[in-house]
C-alpha cells in the first residue's frame, strides 16, 4: 500500500536511506513472486544489510499489503452481517498475503504467537445466495505500489480448506465496480476403510491422517507439492520465499535472490511428483507426493455483472463477491478393494461349479483322496522285498543234516 510505504519512507530517513532508493525497492517487490527482471536497483545492495536488521522481507511485505480491515468493508454469512475480522484472517498464498475465509490447512510461525482465537469453520447447510457468503470490498486503486499483474482488481480462489492456496492454478479476477457470483458444485472422492489394508505402493494414495507434512497435520497433495517447491527453492538459492509458511529460522528471499529464482524457476516449477519414478533427478526435483485417498474437488460457474451503486458506497469503486453452493446434492465416487482372497475364492468356485459341476466339497474330496492314497502307500510293505528277504534267510541259515551210515556185508547171499 502506498500509504504504508510513505510511513516506511519516513522511518527509513532516520537511517539515512534515500527516498529514491526505497521507492525503487518497493516498486520491484512484486518480482519476488513473478521473478521478473529488476529495474533500477543499483544501490539496493548497499542498504540490504541495514534493511534486514530493520524490516525483513516478509515483515515488509506484510506491512505493505492491504489490510483485511480496509479491503473488506462488509461481510454477510447466510444473510446475516458479521464482522469481517471474524470471518477472515490474513494468510499466505503463492501471490503473497491474502484474506482467507474458512481456511485452516496450514500454519506459520505467526500462528504460534498468542492472539485472539478465530473460528475458521463455517458450514453453509444449504444452497443459493441466501445461504452463502457475500463480501463488499474496496479496491483502493490509488494505494497500489507494486502489482503482480498489470490490472487493478482482486483474485478469488475457491479450494478445500486444508490445501495451501496455489492462486496461480485457478483463480477468478474481480475488477472495480463489478459484481462476481461464484456457484460452487462439489465432487467427493472417498475411499473405503478396506483400502487402508492395501500396501501403499499398490493403492497409490494417502489418507488425511497419513503422510508427514511440516505445514499441516492433515495430508494434502497440493500442500505436499508446495512444500516440495519451497524446499527446492531453498536448495537452489539458499533462501525461503516469504509467501510460503515458515516454521524455523531460515533466510528469507530478498530482491538480491530474484536472479537465482528466475534462473531456476523452470526446475522447481516442473518437478517430478511421482514417488515411483526412478529417473535420475536431483533431490530437490523429487517430491514423493501421493494423491489423496479422500478428496474434494470444486466445479465453479461464474456470473459477472456491473455493480449497481449502493446507498452507502455511491461515490467509490467497490466490488461485490457472492459465493454459494449451486445444488443440494453432489457426485460421490467411492473406491474399494475389488479383488480379495475371499472374493477370488468365491468367484473361482462359482465358475467351476457352473462349468463342471464342481464345488468346494469337490475340492475337499479330491484333496482327501490324494492324502488317503499317499497314507496307504506309505504304510503298505512291498511283497517282493519280503519274499527275497525270506529266501535269503532260508538259504543262509540252511544246514543240511547228513548222516554217515556204514554198510554191513551181507551174510547170506544167494
Amino acid at each position: 500500500m502506498k500509504q504504508t510505504a510513505d510511513l516506511l519512507v519516513d522511518f527509513m530517513k532516520s537511517y539515512n536511506i534515500k527516498e529514491s532508493v526505497f521507492d525503487d525497492i518497493t516498486s520491484n517487490l512484486s518480482s519476488l513472486i513473478t521473478t521478473d527482471e529488476l529495474g533500477n536497483m543499483t544501490e539496493y545492495g548497499q542498504v540490504y544489510e541495514l534493511l534486514q536488521n530493520i524490516y525483513s522481507t516478509d515483515r515488509m511485505m506484510s506491512k505493505l499489503t492491504q489490510p483485511c480491515s480496509r479491503m473488506l468493508k462488509e461481510c454477510y454469512w447466510k444473510s446475516n452481517e458479521i464482522s469481517c475480522n471474524i470471518l477472515f484472517r490474513k494468510i499466505k498464498t503463492t501471490q503473497g498475503f491474502c484474506c482467507g475465509f474458512n481456511h485452516y490447512g496450514t500454519f506459520d510461525i505467526s500462528d504460534l504467537v498468542a492472539r485472539e482465537p478465530v473460528n475458521n469453520s463455517y458450514f453453509s447447510g444449504g444452497t443459493g445466495p441466501a445461504l452463502g457468503l457475500k463480501v463488499i470490498m474496496d479496491l483502493e486503486e490509488d494505494q497500489y505500489k507494486s502489482s503482480i499483474k498489470p490490472v487493478y482488481g482482486f483474485n478469488v480462489a475457491v479450494q478445500p480448506p486444508t490445501d495451501f492456496p496455489e492462486m496461480n492454478l485457478l483463480s477468478y479476477s474481480l475488477e472495480a465496480s463489478e459484481d462476481l457470483t461464484l456457484s460452487v458444485t462439489p465432487k467427493l472422492f472417498v475411499s473405503a476403510k478396506s483400502i487402508r489394508s492395501v500396501p501403499l505402493k499398490r493403492r497409490q494414495c494417502l489418507f488425511p491422517d497419513e503422510g508427514t507434512l511440516e505445514w499441516t497435520n492433515v495430508y494434502s497433495y497440493k500442500t505436499c507439492t508446495s512444500e516440495c517447491k519451497a524446499r527446492a527453492i531453498y536448495q537452489y538459492c539458499k533462501c525461503w520465499p516469504y509467501y510460503y509458511p515458515l516454521l524455523k529460522s531460515l533466510r528469507i528471499c530478498s530482491l538480491l535472490d530474484v536472479k537465482c529464482l528466475g534462473l531456476h524457476k523452470y526446475n522447481y516449477s516442473t518437478m517430478n511428483d511421482d514417488p515411483e519414478d526412478d529417473d535420475e533427478l536431483s533431490t530437490a526435483d523429487k517430491c514423493n507426493c501421493y494423491p489423496q485417498c479422500n478428496e474434494i474437488q470444486y466445479t465453479l460457474h461464474s456470473d459477472r455483472a456491473k455493480a449497481t451503486p449502493m446507498q452507502d458506497y455511491f461515490n467509490t469503486n467497490y466490488s461485490i463477491l457472492n459465493v454459494h453452493y449451486d445444488t443440494v446434492g453432489c457426485h460421490k465416487t467411492e473406491k474399494d478393494v475389488y479383488n480379495t482372497w475371499d472374493r477370488a475364492l468365491s468367484s473361482v468356485g462359482g465358475i467351476v461349479g457352473f462349468c463342471i459341476g464342481g464345488s468346494i466339497i469337490t475340492v475337499i474330496e479330491i484333496v482327501f483322496f490324494f492324502c488317503q492314497s499317499i497314507f496307504y502307500t506309505l504304510r503298505k510293505k512291498p511283497k517282493v522285498t519280503q519274499i527275497n528277504t525270506i529266501n535269503q534267510d532260508l538259504y543262509t541259515n540252511f544246514k543240511p543234516n547228513i548222516q554217515k551210515t556204514m554198510m554191513k556185508p551181507l551174510k547170506n547171499f544167494t
